[in-house]
């Protein structure tokens, strides 16, 4: 039952603020024009991970007032948090103001490093 409780609040915080994020999106026009090199035909507004990315911190909280994840979960996950936090303000500062590939590696590399520096390491290449 908690599982379907911290999927349904993910669910809707996502729903809720991807929406909310698109409104404001257009109405400051912070998103991409059509262009030759573009599939669309129309304004599409950016700025949806930052709505993504509140229904993932959202489940973590429901999970950790339902007693799922240990106050200590945040602390042990540092790493992981600031790697996570790299990567959405990369792609807001990407979706506002449009970054170089350079700087938006350069942010993917530092978000890699957190996750390097808090042990994350990977298991095996194979299926």
């Amino acid at each position: 039952m908690n599982s379907v409780l911290i999927f349904l609040t993910s669910f809707f915080i996502s729903l809720i603020s991807v929406i909310w994020i698109k409104k404001i999106a257009t109405r400051f026009k912070i998103g991409s024009l059509p262009s030759p090199r573009k599939l669309h035909k129309e304004f599409k507004p950016l700025m949806g991970g930052l709505g993504i990315a509140l229904a993932v911190i959202g489940g973590f909280v429901v999970a950790q007032l339902l007693g799922l994840v240990s106050a200590e979960f945040w602390e042990k996950y540092r790493f992981f948090w600031i790697g996570f936090g790299i990567i959405i303000l990369t792609g807001l500062f990407d979706d506002l103001r449009g970054i170089s590939s350079r700087l938006k590696f350069l942010g993917e590399g530092l978000a890699a490093l957190m996750l390097i520096l808090g042990g994350c390491t990977i298991q095996s290449f194979g299926g």
